[in-house]
Parts: C-alpha cells; sequence; structure tokens
C-alpha cells in the first residue's frame, strides 16, 4: 500500500495561507466595520428623529382665525423650530462624535395629512402655520465629518458617509370632552374660571375681547415666561364683574361645591385633584355641546385672587366654557359645554373688581378624555406629535 508524503506539500502551504489571508482580512475588516457603520447610522436616526420632535414642538401655537398676523407668526415658528432641532441635535453624537445641524438641512413646512406618504414637505410659505419639521443628519463631508473606519484602511478605504432623516408633524387630534382623575394620578390643569362660550367663538374667530377690541400685549415663550411686546398671538382680555352679571368669566366649582374663596385658591394653584373629579362620577367631569355639565357657581371673581393668578401666568391651563347660567353669586349655575387651552398673562385686582387676560395656548394633560367629533380645544392628553416619517 502506498504513502501519502506532505514533505513535498509543506512548501505550497504557506504561499496558499498567504492568498487566503487577504479575503479573510478582507471579511474580518467588512464585518467589524460594517458593524460600526450600522451602529452610527442608529445613532444618527435617534438624534435625527429627536431633532424633527423637538422642531415640530415649537409649532404648537393654536391656530385661529383671529390671528391678524400669520406671516410673522408663522416666520418666529420656524426661527424657534430651527432653534430648538439644533439643540437636540447638539446633545446627540454618532460615532463618539458630537454632531451639529445647519439650517439648510431643516425643513419647516406644512402638511395637509401628515400619515399622506406622497405628500411632499417643502419650507412654508403661505396659508396655514407650519406644523411639520424634517431635519436631515449627517455624518459626511457636508456636516460632522465622514466616519472613519478601522480594518477597511488596508484595503484603502478610510471612511464613508452616512445620513439619517427625520419628519415630525403636530396632529391635532379629537376634541377633548373632559378630565377623568384616577387615585394617585396627577392633577388636571383644569382650573375653576368658566367662559362666556359665544365670547369665546367670536374670540377665535376675529381675535376679538367682548369689549370689541384687538389686542397683542404680551409675549409667551416656550418656556412658560410672559414678557411685555407683541407674539402675533392676540389676546382675551375682560374685567369681572361688567354689565352681563355674573361676566364673561364666572367662578365656577370644579369639585365639590363651596362657597369660600378657599378651595378656588387651591383650585387655581393646583388645578383639580382627583378626589374632586371624582365628585362628579366615575367618568369625572364630562361636558359636550349635546351632553353639557352643571357646575355650581362660587362667590365671585375677587382681588384675593390675584396672587393665585399671578402665580399660575405663563403656564398651560384648561378652562370650562359656558353657554348659559343662573341666579347670582355662589347661587349661580353654569351650563359647561366644553374646555379650551389658555394661560394667564396678566391678572390685576382693583378693589372688587379683577382683569384678566388670558390666551390661547396648546396644553397636554393626561387626566383628559377624548371624544367623537373635532373643535379647537388646544387640550390634549398626550403631546400632539408623532414621527411620521
Amino acid at each position: 500500500m502506498g504513502k501519502v508524503s506532505l514533505k513535498n506539500h509543506r512548501g505550497a502551504v504557506a504561499p496558499l495561507v498567504a492568498v487566503l489571508l487577504v479575503p479573510l482580512l478582507a471579511m474580518v475588516a467588512f464585518t467589524v466595520d460594517m458593524g460600526y457603520v450600522v451602529r452610527v447610522k442608529a445613532e444618527l436616526q435617534n438624534a435625527a428623529d429627536a431633532a424633527a420632535l423637538a422642531g415640530a414642538a415649537e409649532l404648537m401655537t393654536p391656530q385661529f382665525a383671529g390671528i391678524l398676523n400669520l406671516s410673522a407668526l408663522a416666520s418666529s415658528e420656524i426661527t424657534a423650530a430651527q432653534a430648538e432641532a439644533r439643540r437636540f441635535a447638539g446633545l446627540n453624537t454618532a460615532g463618539n462624535t458630537s454632531l451639529s445641524l445647519p439650517n439648510s438641512d431643516i425643513v419647516v413646512g406644512y402638511l395637509a395629512n401628515p400619515k399622506d406618504q406622497q405628500q411632499t414637505l417643502s419650507a412654508w410659505s403661505s396659508g396655514s402655520l407650519p406644523n411639520s419639521v424634517q431635519v436631515l443628519m449627517r455624518r459626511d463631508s457636508t456636516a460632522n465629518t465622514p466616519v472613519s473606519l478601522f480594518f477597511a484602511r488596508v484595503l484603502g478605504i478610510n471612511s464613508c458617509s452616512g445620513t439619517a432623516t427625520a419628519t415630525a408633524s403636530y396632529i391635532q387630534g379629537s376634541k377633548v370632552t373632559g378630565f377623568k382623575g384616577t387615585t394617585g394620578g396627577p392633577n388636571a390643569t383644569l382650573i375653576p374660571i368658566a367662559i362666556d362660550v359665544n365670547f369665546w367663538n367670536n374670540f377665535i374667530s376675529t381675535g376679538k375681547s367682548p369689549d370689541g377690541t384687538w389686542s397683542d400685549s404680551f409675549t409667551l415663550t416656550s418656556s412658560d415666561t410672559v414678557s411685555s411686546g407683541s407674539d402675533n398671538v392676540p389676546e382675551f382680555n375682560d374685567t369681572y364683574p361688567n354689565k352681563k352679571s355674573p361676566g364673561n368669566f364666572g367662578l365656577v366649582s370644579i369639585g365639590p361645591p363651596s362657597s369660600s374663596v378657599g378651595p378656588y385658591q387651591n383650585w387655581i394653584d393646583h388645578g383639580a385633584a382627583p378626589s374632586d373629579l371624582n365628585y362628579f362620577g366615575t367618568n369625572g367631569l364630562q361636558a359636550t355641546p349635546s351632553s353639557p355639565a352643571t357646575l355650581d357657581g362660587g362667590p365671585g371673581l375677587k382681588s384675593t385672587l390675584e396672587t393665585n393668578l399671578a402665580g399660575i401666568v405663563g403656564q398651560p391651563r384648561a378652562v370650562p366654557l359656558f353657554s348659559q347660567y343662573s341666579e347670582q353669586g355662589s347661587n349661580s349655575q353654569y351650563k359647561i359645554v366644553g374646555f379650551v387651552g389658555i394661560t394667564v398673562v396678566s391678572a390685576t385686582g382693583n378693589g372688587s373688581k379683577m382683569q384678566i387676560i388670558i390666551q390661547p395656548t396648546s396644553v397636554v394633560d393626561s387626566t383628559a378624555t377624548t371624544g367623537s367629533g373635532s373643535g379647537s380645544s388646544f387640550v390634549y392628553p398626550t403631546p400632539p406629535l408623532a414621527l411620521v416619517r
């Protein structure tokens, strides 16, 4: 039987290993570097998502017909959206590289139907206020430098480029129908000041307060601060009491009725507690035009509430709207037909009178409940923002 000798083959092994080593190293380089590139791509996408959502949050200014200078408001929103998108981008890294986001890679525009993937988002020009922000995050020669590779350098490939895009939109959802408390849960943003729904609807249509004037004397920022000056959003301004007693503003019980001022001060300071909302039943306080709720009136708006109202200036709150009232003072009852999001921008007392100036504001309140129908309530149970592409 013959013998197989390895002696003559040993000399061929080394060249063969050398030949196979090249593709083996290439495979290792490809595997390691591709894993790194995939990780960087995921980090870029996370940064793009965060920046787009943060930018879209700056577009949550309530839109209504009473806004006269739509272009000026849109311009300020676009500037704010770009700044917030850049800020959030800068809080992220991709491949251990801090990210920057130039304005040229941010598109702020309007999508009539954000869920329609066929629509193209272009920069805002006119018409409705912008509602969407598109972000392009890069690691290329334009921004943040290309991604440096490791083993692929032996093959002459030193770096590669990557990008990620995200579009987020402000989407107004269903109309809020009420507020429901849960044991141990948060207080509602609801405060005990009701507004005449007819005056409010006229304000939304024209921007005019009950006295027939249009005013824009306060600026509300995204950080919930108020200063003097125009922000292109009109304010609802009235003095209580006025000729239409008990006034356009009325103090109402948003929990167990009380004829003393204390509970109303607490409601203004802290909102309606779960126990307050549960007073109205297992579903909390619910009110729609077709199924209104009845709230007992309070002792009347007094200058003693000025300090409490001043303490919530700039903070998002919800107030009920009433269609009718009966009786006077603490004997009054209000027929509540809805709720709106507002912020108090000024509250001043003058003897027995109180002037309250409010501005429409988007309010996120986890205790809010929604129902069928649509409307401009500006109150949402969750942030009305979504990544749409």
